[in-house]
């Protein structure tokens, strides 16, 4: 029985992976849908950010898009999804009409408030955990008697035979 191989396809560049990020930020920048702000604006806002703070367009975006702005998403933050439409298009990259009008296509987008991002390159230093308190001096160690508790075990009900 033969097996099927997948082929991959190729991994992008830099250059191609900047250029996605730097579309998705002038998509999230200037698209002209707004159906989604008032989702987005009620999931951050239940997510516990105020509702003044959050902007679409402004505060709110994907997480390339992000990239793109010179910020990243923290790990382990969640993102609002969102369903977003877009026209269907060739292999020419033109849209492809039905009865004039372009055949739209759905997919999701998820999106992070700018509270679940931080700036790249910024290195504040992780808060390092209070030391142990350790003895004052190896003196203390060696002279003050070892505390070893001893707790007999405690009788049980006799148990029937088990069959």
């Amino acid at each position: 029985m033969a097996t099927a191989t997948k082929t991959r396809r190729p991994r992008k560049t830099t250059a191609e992976r900047e250029q996605m990020q730097r579309e998705a930020l002038r998509r999230a920048a200037f698209g002209n849908s707004v159906h989604n702000e008032a989702t987005a604006i009620a999931e951050f806002v239940a997510r516990g950010i105020p509702e003044s703070e959050v902007m679409p367009r402004v505060n709110v975006f994907t997480f390339n898009a992000w990239k793109a702005a010179g910020r990243y998403v923290r790990k382990g933050e969640h993102g609002v999804k969102l369903v977003t439409w877009f026209p269907k298009s060739d292999s020419n990259g033109q849209p492809i009409l039905k009865d004039g009008k372009p055949i739209m296509m759905r997919t999701t987008a998820t999106v992070f408030h700018i509270s679940q991002t931080e700036k790249i390159g910024d290195t504040t230093p992780e808060p390092t955990p209070a030391p142990e308190p350790q003895p004052e001096t190896v003196h203390q160690i060696t002279t003050e008697p070892a505390r070893i508790e001893y707790h007999p075990p405690q009788p049980t009900a006799p148990r029937g035979l088990l069959f």
